[in-house]
């Protein structure tokens, strides 16, 4: 059914319009906010489903799987906006436990977790490889002592953008935008 709707808007709320009869009314979202999800316009299974799950409850849960599975879960979280749309990835990573076993997992996401591996996929192809059993190689170099012959990296920084900035001088003719 294709039909359509007027949408009137001012800085502060939107109103919707069908056949000239409003039928909603909303406040504007801040800038910067993609979604803004009033619950009472969700259906009841995704309202029991919000009741059910929440950020602290899935950590939770992924710390009986060990520390490292809820640091995963933890950092998976973090990184969206809305915690509800990291539930299904969380949720299938901590489940990998009833096939692996919890300590198989906990390796395999502090291997995921050293390479910054962030995902459902990642562990699940450490466990299946059977990559978990990682120890990151020992720091080979020593840091450098302090000394005044040392330059260092800010050197070398400041030394090419004067030599660009020099270049920048030199070079003719020049654009006028």
């Amino acid at each position: 059914m294709k039909t359509k709707a007027e949408i009137l808007y001012t800085r502060d709320s939107f109103e919707i319009y069908f056949k000239n009869e409003r039928i909603a009314v909303h406040k504007r979202a801040k800038p910067g906010v993609k979604y803004k999800t009033n619950p009472e316009h969700m259906p009841e299974s995704h309202r029991a489903y919000l009741e059910r799950w929440n950020p602290e409850k899935m950590i939770a849960h992924a710390k009986s799987a060990g520390i490292d599975v809820a640091s995963m879960v933890e950092k998976i979280i973090s990184r969206h906006v809305h915690p509800e749309q990291s539930y299904n990835t969380c949720r299938g990573i901590i489940f990998l436990a009833k096939s692996f076993g919890n300590d198989r997992l906990n390796k395999a996401c502090k291997t995921a977790l050293y390479f910054k591996q962030y995902s459902y996929k990642a562990v699940k192809e450490i466990l299946d490889h059977k990559r978990e059993e990682f120890s990151p190689e020992p720091d080979l170099f020593e840091p450098l002592p302090e000394h005044s012959n040392i330059r260092g990296c800010e050197y070398y920084q400041k030394s090419l953008k004067e030599e660009l900035r020099l270049q920048d001088n030199l070079s003719w003719p020049k654009r006028i935008y």
